[in-house]
């Protein structure tokens, strides 16, 4: 078995059993990855020894003290060569290939973040990017990686692409966060937090980012409306985000365009103009 020096950043607010399964899933197959998780729930015994159990590094914080920060106090304390960071939701299995990901790191100096692909149930997912940022008319583009005919890369038989921005499941040289520029923004709780960082990235790291598909993730996602969907989905971040760059609009090719918050889906707009006229 291979043994690599990297560890996984994770971090648990009313999601104990969602954590749980994550962590162990990690576990099963990468037995000596270093465990980091930041936990704003209330201190408990159960959690404490599942903790324990799996040699796990964790820290509580308060209540909603945010993921960026929880992610930045944590980061600190990584010494591990290669830091891997995603949901507390997600389920690693054998075709993870987390390793083959880190073997790409190190043999590209050029390459400081690897994004894999989310396989959100039973469906793959895509967000991977490339950012236009527009700082003197407050604008962001965002365009899918598909639309841009992009180069396809071969590393030992696994495929790549060079882009801005993927999911929030990645694995970073350590190094890259030594950049004090590259860290997540604390004005943010949750929502946008992940776009922020890989603009930041863009703009003021050496480091490129690269979509690895062969490194899959599973995403067991249960959209309920409970009391972690209200603190996923606050809009307040949104306005949050604009204002650190000074965003009058932002929107995605082909999807969704944002006003100061305010989401507005072009094409379902048309659908309904045109449903009325009928």
């Amino acid at each position: 078995m291979k043994k690599y020096d990297f560890a996984y950043l994770c971090v648990n607010i009313l999601r104990k059993e969602e954590t749980k399964k994550t962590i162990s899933s990690l576990k099963k197959f990468y037995p000596n990855c270093k465990i980091y998780i930041g936990d704003q729930d209330e201190t408990s015994d159960e959690m404490i020894n599942f903790y324990n159990k799996y040699d796990i590094n964790y820290q509580y914080f308060p209540f909603d003290s945010g993921l960026p920060y929880v992610r930045n106090v944590l980061i600190n304390k990584i010494k591990e060569s290669y830091i891997m960071w995603g949901d507390n939701d997600f389920i690693f299995t054998e075709d993870s290939n987390i390793y083959n990901a880190i073997d790409l790191l190190k043999a590209k100096n050029d390459i400081g973040i690897v994004g894999g692909l989310v396989i959100k149930n039973n469906i793959k997912q895509h967000y991977e990017r490339i950012i236009l940022y527009d700082k003197n008319n407050g604008i962001i583009i965002y365009i899918p990686l598909k639309y841009t005919n992009p180069i396809e890369y071969n590393y030992k038989g696994n495929i790549y692409y060079y882009c801005d921005m993927t999911f929030n499941y990645a694995i970073a040289k350590n190094k890259v966060f030594k950049n004090k520029k590259i860290k997540w923004n604390e004005s943010i709780k949750v929502k946008y937090e992940h776009t922020d960082l890989f603009l930041r990235i863009k703009l003021y790291s050496k480091y490129k980012v690269v979509y690895f598909p062969n490194m899959k993730i599973h995403h067991v996602h249960l959209n309920k409306r409970d009391k972690y969907f209200e603190l996923r989905n606050r809009k307040g971040d949104a306005i949050k985000f604009a204002n650190s760059w000074g965003l009058k609009m932002n929107f995605t090719i082909g999807d969704v365009r944002e006003i100061y918050g305010k989401e507005i889906n072009p094409i379902q707009t048309l659908k309904q103009k045109i449903t009325k006229k009928l």
